[in-house]
């Protein structure tokens, strides 16, 4: 049985700390996604309810890392208060992430967002309908009861084109 592991930030370093995997050790065998918030989302917002414990990316880019920056919205993009804008999933970034989830698709998954509700939910949602037939275990803690539709239906869209 294959992990897909859906997380928080805070619950996938702990998770990450407990399996004593940093950039040096992490097994080949894994594949995360890592969502992060865009710069102007993090200056703006992140800093003002976060004090500072900025969203970012544990692992180098590599062959089995995915590191994704985009904001947790329900379109394509936003003019927030403040005059800053926050932007979703692009084209580009949702068929990045199918040719990367298709080509570790023996792999243990495990992603998470900021929050761990919504855009890291999208990608279980996705993987656990595109790919049926592998039997997921799935993070008892985080079940998938939200998932960004915005995510999940670019997700689909390029999995259509390029599948």
């Amino acid at each position: 049985m294959q992990k897909l592991y859906c997380f928080s930030r805070k619950d996938f370093n702990t998770y990450m700390d407990m399996c004593g995997w940093d950039d040096n050790t992490l097994p080949n065998s894994a594949a995360v996604i890592s969502i992060c918030c865009t710069e102007p989302v993090i200056k703006n917002y992140h800093s003002e309810h976060y004090q500072g414990k900025h969203d970012i990316h544990r692992f180098s880019s590599r062959n089995n890392v995915l590191n994704l920056d985009f904001d947790d919205i329900d379109e394509e993009v936003r003019e927030c208060s403040g005059g800053f804008i926050a932007t979703n999933i692009t084209k580009e970034q949702a068929d990045r992430a199918v040719t990367f989830i298709e080509a570790h698709i023996d792999s243990d998954f495990f992603i998470h967002c900021n929050a761990g509700k919504s855009r890291s939910q999208a990608f279980v949602k996705y993987i656990k309908e595109q790919y049926p037939y592998i039997e997921w275990e799935t993070n008892p803690k985080n079940p998938c009861l939200y998932p960004n539709v915005y995510v999940s239906n670019m997700l689909k869209r390029s999995a259509r084109e390029i599948l």
